[in-house]
């Protein structure tokens, strides 16, 4: 049956991460149902008690954390440059005033 609905839903439009996310909240609607039965221990104990995250979410943190990290590295980049160009600066100064005194 999944294989048929995944097909059903290329036909009519949909990419694979509207597929996914249309799979996670159907997963997560029959575990809201299931609350309090047997199945629903089940179901939690096998998710380890996490909390559900949709495909399209788990794309979304991924991206982040990277231009996150990508960001980062710029920064760290930029401030090296600015200390380097204040060592400059304070050379500089130093040299005037050196020259200054002459």
């Amino acid at each position: 049956m999944i294989y048929y609905v995944d097909i059903h839903m290329v036909c009519i439009g949909f990419d694979d991460v509207e597929i996914d996310d249309i799979r996670d909240c159907v997963n997560q609607i029959v575990t809201h149902i299931t609350d309090g039965n047997g199945i629903e221990t089940e179901v939690t104990s096998v998710m380890g008690g996490e909390i559900f995250e949709l495909h399209s979410e788990k794309i979304i943190r991924e991206a982040k954390e990277e231009v996150s990290k990508q960001y980062q590295k710029e920064l760290e980049e930029q401030r090296r440059k600015l200390e380097d160009r204040d060592k400059e600066i304070t050379a500089l100064k130093t040299q005037i005033e050196k020259l200054k005194n002459i």
